[in-house]
């Protein structure tokens, strides 16, 4: 009783007195909102449906914004910059190269992936060896620095790994280890929220 009587003079000073559970508007056409609604800010009157929290946004609060959820084409893969020449003596710069031309293909599989996948992101590492000709002998997934944790991301990238040309040879006098990490980014929402339909 003590609590609904507080409740009641609470809202008695935002000017209209409304039922427990309800929102006073400002207006005194329409004094409050039913359960489950909130005003609009800005739109004295206005009530919209109060949305529990959801992944990529949704109604926040009393403000009636709702965001579009990620576009799944804004997500960027990348090869990044910490590549290492574990063993031997082949030219990071060549080596580096002829990886990057995996990117686009890796950010194919990464954006149709991301429709069973939503939430996917982080880092897909690779352990290769290279020939000093220039032809990579084995490719394996390397855990250690993997973050994705994802066997279809992880095929995508052994496949486009794979398929890789140098410009020109390598080097060194034998076989060279090397560690390279992609990283996938996810996707980004629009920054113009959209506010529901009255």
């Amino acid at each position: 009783m003590v609590r609904v009587l507080l409740w009641t003079f609470v809202l008695a000073q935002e000017g209209a007195v409304c039922p427990v559970g309800q929102v006073p508007t400002g207006n005194e056409a329409t004094p409050c909102c039913p359960l489950n609604q909130a005003p609009l800010r800005g739109k004295p009157g206005t009530c919209v449906d109060i949305v529990s929290a959801r992944p990529y946004g949704g109604v926040i609060g009393t403000s009636g914004i709702q965001r579009p959820p990620p576009d799944p084409n804004t997500a960027e893969v990348s090869l990044r910059a910490d590549l290492t020449i574990v063993v031997g003596r082949a030219r990071r710069d060549v080596v580096e190269a002829g990886l990057a031309e995996t990117v686009p293909a890796v950010r194919a599989c990464y954006v149709e992936r991301l429709a069973e996948r939503p939430k996917l992101y982080g880092l897909v590492a690779m352990q290769l060896t290279v020939t000093p000709k220039g032809e990579i002998t084995e490719v394996t997934p390397y855990p250690f620095r993997s973050t994705a944790r994802d066997e279809a991301i992880e095929a995508c990238v052994l496949d486009a790994v794979r398929a890789v040309t140098f410009a020109e040879r390598p080097g060194g006098a034998g076989h060279s280890t090397v560690q390279a990490t992609w990283e996938l980014h996810p996707p980004t929402t629009s920054k113009t929220p959209k506010a529901p339909a009255p």
